[in-house]
Order: structure tokens, then C-alpha cells, then sequence
């Protein structure tokens, strides 16, 4: 089997972090949320928290830690700003929206 290899800038290597661990991020920032835990997750913990579920050897070390902080920064701009982009913060948009059309059709 032939390998190939590639090079990718650093922008790059953020936005494949962003697309792959955005929900892994979301994830664990809703249990710090539940938990009454305001802060950001560590890096550490968002490392943690995707390894469980990607091969993180796919990308560099440095990549997954510019990766953490842009995923970070678009949450609480996301959060901020009322546009939910993960799946249960959708969820729960979806179901709030559901019982306010249920209540004004009363």
C-alpha cells in the first residue's frame, strides 16, 4: 500500500479539528454546564474527551491545541449569540420551539 504523505497549514489543521471534535467539545462543555462549572474545559480533558472517539495521532499535537481554541472561541460566540450547532443544543431549540407552537395553539 502506498502512503502518502501531505502537508497542511495550521489553518487547515484547525478547521479538520473543528469539523472533527466540535461535537466532542460541545459534549463535554454541556457537562460542565450541568455540573455548575462555568469555565472552559482544559485542553487536556478536550484531548481526553476525543481520543475516546478519534485516532488523535491523525494530526499534530500543536493542530488538536489551535484546533481546541478555535472550537472553544466558536462555542461561546455560538452560546452568545443564541445559534445553537450542536446536536443537544438543537435538540433542546427544537423541542422548546415544538411546545411553544403546542401552547399558542391552545
Amino acid at each position: 500500500m502506498n502512503e502518502k504523505i501531505f502537508t497542511i497549514s495550521a489553518n487547515n489543521a484547525s478547521a479538520i479539528v473543528n469539523v472533527l471534535a466540535y461535537e466532542d467539545y460541545a459534549r463535554l462543555k454541556r457537562r460542565y454546564m450541568a455540573a455548575g462549572i462555568d469555565d472552559r474545559p482544559s485542553f487536556e480533558a478536550f484531548y481526553a474527551e476525543c481520543s475516546k472517539t478519534l485516532e488523535m495521532n491523525m494530526l499534530p499535537y500543536e493542530a488538536w491545541k489551535c484546533g481546541y481554541y478555535l472550537i472553544a472561541d466558536l462555542f461561546d460566540d455560538n452560546e452568545r449569540n443564541g445559534t445553537p450547532c450542536d446536536e443537544e443544543a438543537r435538540f433542546n431549540q427544537a423541542v422548546g420551539e415544538l411546545l411553544a407552537m403546542l401552547n399558542n395553539r391552545k
